[in-house]
């Protein structure tokens, strides 16, 4: 699996190559990362053959695996530090 962040509207674009693949994702990042859930962190998903999949946010790709931890890891991380302009960089950075 391979995702994208939207640090501006707390999404996640996850490409996925079935259904068991998402809902082990979503039941995995729910269950350890309530904290993001609770902030308002959202997972979306998509078919992995998508082609749009990963142009809807302004992040680089990251590969995850269906523990979430990787994602997990990157969104805690904030946006990349290459980003300057305010459209993807949270306030205060």
């Amino acid at each position: 699996m391979k995702a994208t962040i939207d640090f501006k509207a707390k999404r996640a674009h996850v490409t996925v190559g079935s259904v068991l693949e998402a809902g082990w994702l979503s039941f995995n990042f729910a269950y350890d990362h309530t904290d993001l859930i609770q902030d308002g962190w959202r997972l979306y998903y998509y078919e992995a053959n998508d082609p749009g999949a990963h142009s809807r946010a302004d992040s680089p790709v990251i590969a995850i695996d269906e523990s979430g931890s990787e994602l997990a890891r990157a969104i805690k991380a904030g946006p990349p530090k290459s980003c300057c302009h305010d459209c993807c960089c949270r306030k205060g950075d």
